[in-house]
């Protein structure tokens, strides 16, 4: 039988690839995963964030193999299930399974109920994507994606002041985020839809600005009806 190295030889490896994984360095991550893995084949923790590293980088089948075996290891692991939750790779239903037994063995794993509301939104599933970004909320008030996501969510609905009220705040926590230009864009749809042309033209042209694109004749449209509304 192998001899497993103390595990304190293999935290060097695993504690910098913490560092790569925040700086979203993920190549340079799973080296030092591999490398603490070889060292200590049971780290548990190692293949979570080595599968994390994989699904980052679009490799789906190396990660939910390696979220596998650390859930073999640690068949308890709520974030083993969440990070095999995010690497199923848009099979939702397969995400949502993951993210249900995430929340089963941590009923406040915030992330789990943001990411399962997610799924439940990508399905249409509103009411049940409601629930789960709300639940987030209460976890985490300052979950400015969890605002965004239950904001698309409301829309759908035709549920619109709820709608613009989460984006509101969604961008008043992160004006910089990845989705802020799409939540410019939406609250901007929502307030033309209103009549509120002043905000919408504001809106469209921040989400412009950022990147989102945008019809010029909307905007020119949009501008006409403000200044007929004035």
């Amino acid at each position: 039988m192998a001899v497993e190295v103390p595990l304190k030889d293999a935290s060097a490896y695993y504690n910098r690839a913490v560092i790569y994984l925040i700086n979203q360095q993920y190549d340079e991550a799973i080296a030092d995963l591999t490398k603490a893995l070889e060292m200590h084949p049971r780290f548990a923790e190692a293949y979570i964030n080595r599968g994390s590293a994989y699904a980052k980088k679009g490799r789906y089948d190396e990660a939910i193999a390696d979220l596998n075996k650390a859930l073999e290891i640690d068949p308890r692991s709520a974030e083993a299930y969440y990070n095999r939750g995010v690497a199923q790779g848009g099979r939702q239903d397969f995400a949502i399974a993951d993210f249900t037994k995430a929340l089963e063995i941590n009923p406040r794993y915030g992330q789990a109920y943001l990411a399962r509301g997610a799924s439940y939104y990508q399905k249409g599933q509103y009411d049940l994507a409601i629930a789960d970004l709300t639940r987030a909320l209460e976890i985490n008030a300052g979950d400015a994606q969890a605002f965004h996501v239950r904001g698309a969510a409301y829309a759908n609905k035709q549920h619109y002041d709820e709608a613009i009220a989460d984006f509101t705040k969604a961008l008043e926590i992160n004006p910089n985020a990845s989705w802020a230009s799409q939540a410019y864009y939406n609250r901007g749809a929502l307030y033309w839809n209103r009549g509120q042309y002043k905000e919408a033209v504001a809106d469209f042209s921040k989400a412009q600005d950022l990147g989102w694109p945008i019809d010029p004749e909307l905007l020119k449209a949009i501008g006409k009806a403000s200044i007929r509304d004035k």
